[in-house]
């Protein structure tokens, strides 16, 4: 493409949006051609006004995932445009993933709004929202963990990532009790890589029981975890567990974390 056709693309501020009766082939054309537009910007921030108008549920889902990135984005005026679509076309899935990436209260407080319906979460409200952990209430994650779906406690746990460090002790083993009983080692391990960042006793004792009672690949989590706190407290507890672990192989782990403390 010669460079005047470039420049004609790129200041083309409207595309006519294909029919519904038009058929596939013309809505095929009109993608092309609003490719073409945004890669002619290049590293040139988009014009939102521009993308939004853009926007319909009939483009294929990675064009319109690409829109809506690129409006959500924009601090300035992304929001606004966000809001906008909201209220044209409904929650629609990728609108909702730009609302998250908006950086605004409002929009945050939007998702919040969104997140349960008739006692269920709305897993894609809580994607959107994984950037606000810090600023979500515990009462809001403690429901959140209550969901038995992976994906939602998954999710959760990478709320409370966020919001680990304005709980005290307590707080977060209150939120992490239930979930470390969880069948699914997925979901255990990553409440220990929450968990294993504090080093008071009480974290210990939680990180004990799943040394004890956790399926061998998360006792041998828990175990690394206790021997990272390398406090006189936890040394304690790895020999206790050395020698009363149920199987060789945990007791084993519980030495070789021994030797590791002693080592540094």
């Amino acid at each position: 493409m010669n460079k005047n056709n470039q420049n004609a693309l790129a200041t083309k501020s409207q595309v006519k949006l294909p029919r519904e009766k038009a058929g596939n082939r013309t809505i095929v054309m009109q993608e092309e051609e609003i490719w073409l537009i945004i890669n002619a910007m290049g590293t040139k921030k988009p014009d939102v006004k521009w993308a939004s108008n853009i926007y319909s549920p009939k483009l294929s889902v990675e064009l319109r995932q690409t829109l809506v990135s690129l409006i959500g984005t924009n601090q300035d005026k992304g929001w606004e445009e966000i809001k906008f679509l909201l209220k044209k076309y409904g929650d629609k899935k990728e609108l909702i993933y730009a609302t998250g990436l908006c950086q605004k209260k409002e929009a945050r407080d939007w998702l919040l709004s969104k997140l349960e319906s008739n006692n269920e979460i709305n897993l894609e409200v809580l994607k959107a929202l994984s950037c606000w952990g810090g600023s979500i209430s515990k009462k809001v994650i403690s429901r959140i963990l209550k969901e038995h779906s992976l994906e939602i406690r998954i999710s959760g746990l990478d709320l409370l990532a966020f919001k680990a460090h304005q709980l005290s002790d307590s707080e977060l083993i209150d939120i992490c009790t239930e979930i470390i009983n969880d069948p699914r080692e997925e979901v255990v391990i990553t409440a220990i890589k929450i968990i294993q960042r504090r080093d008071s006793e009480d974290i210990c004792n939680l990180l004990c029981e799943i040394a004890q009672k956790g399926s061998e690949n998360t006792s041998k989590f828990a175990l690394q975890a206790i021997g990272s706190i390398c406090s006189e407290y936890s040394k304690a507890m790895l020999i206790d567990l050395s020698q009363n672990l149920p199987t060789e192989i945990r007791r084993n782990l519980a030495k070789k974390q021994l030797r590791h403390q002693y080592r540094d």
